[in-house]
């Protein structure tokens, strides 16, 4: 398992993570499709780059803060509430995180001190209604090359920029 680079558990009705202290080659992890409610036992994984864990009964991303490998993580369709503990992924280019919880506008400032991020899709989420919310995220997120499945342009940063600086 020391050299295990590719896993996949998903579909598999699971409800914890447990025995992947060996596998610290581990690069990309799927956990879709389970009923995993934390993200636990992941901190060994420091080789992690693709964490795919969409389709379980995940609140919160605690957890996270020790995978700075991370580049991509995919977590939509659970029922997080906020985007804590995703600030310290640094490296992180893609977050999918559409049909979650998150309501308050200001979950967006947590990505703002991600320099890598330029493909952000939370779609489906109830801070989604509200009407600012696209010019919000671009006005704080400005390296952003894609949002909620749309590319971004230089007019609509620029239209972000003059409506909230």
């Amino acid at each position: 398992l020391v050299h295990l680079r590719v896993l996949s558990l998903a579909s598999n009705e699971l409800t914890r993570l447990e025995g992947l202290e060996r596998c610290v080659s581990l690069e990309e992890l799927n956990v879709e499709d389970n009923r995993l409610s934390r993200l636990e036992g992941l901190s060994v994984l420091r080789a992690l780059r693709r964490l795919e864990a969409g389709k379980n009964k995940l609140g919160s991303l605690d957890g996270l803060a020790p995978l700075e490998s991370l580049s991509l993580v995919s977590v939509e369709d659970n029922q997080i509430t906020t985007l804590a503990g995703i600030e310290k992924l640094v490296g992180l280019m893609e977050l999918y995180a559409g049909n979650n919880a998150i309501a308050a506008l200001r979950e967006a400032h947590r990505l703002k001190e991600l320099p890598k991020l330029i493909i952000l899709d939370i779609s489906g989420n109830p801070l989604c209604a509200d009407r600012e919310y696209r010019l919000y995220a671009l006005y704080h997120l400005r390296r952003l090359k894609v949002l909620d499945g749309a590319a971004v342009d230089s007019h609509e940063q620029n239209v972000a920029k003059e409506r909230f600086a």
